[in-house]
């Protein structure tokens, strides 16, 4: 089957963290490898199952990405991407587009809008 598995490495669960050091002192408890997360040996597992395994560890690797998707599948990637990047504009839980931090402006929230209620249709009823 033609499967792309991309894995976006950061070490832990970054979103969890941010949301830890926001609301919770950043007392981190299962989140990353210091506080009791690990992750399995991606590149073994694509191993035994017979699947290529890629790597993009940098911003210069990412070239690699359009060979990628000429290959017919299926295959592993691992992306690492920086293990403290910060998720911005980041929405609080029970808020509104309106009330992301920072602000977006109201005409790329109007955007936003317009294109979900394009896409209505393809929602499942």
């Amino acid at each position: 089957l033609p499967i792309r598995i991309f894995i976006f490495d950061n070490q832990g669960h970054g979103i969890q963290k941010q949301t830890i050091d926001t609301w919770l002192g950043s007392h981190y408890v299962a989140v990353d490898p210091p506080s009791g997360l690990y992750f399995p040996n991606y590149q073994k597992i694509a191993e035994a199952f017979n699947l290529p395994y890629f790597s993009i560890k940098n911003h210069e690797d990412m070239s690699l990405l359009s060979d990628l998707f000429k290959q017919p599948g299926p295959f592993v990637c691992n992306v690492e991407i920086i293990e403290n990047q910060k998720i911005v504009p980041m929405l609080k839980f029970g808020a509104g587009l309106e009330d992301l931090d920072p602000k977006l402006p109201p005409e790329e929230i109007a955007a936003i809008r317009q294109e979900c209620e394009s896409l209505e249709h393809l929602l499942v009823k």
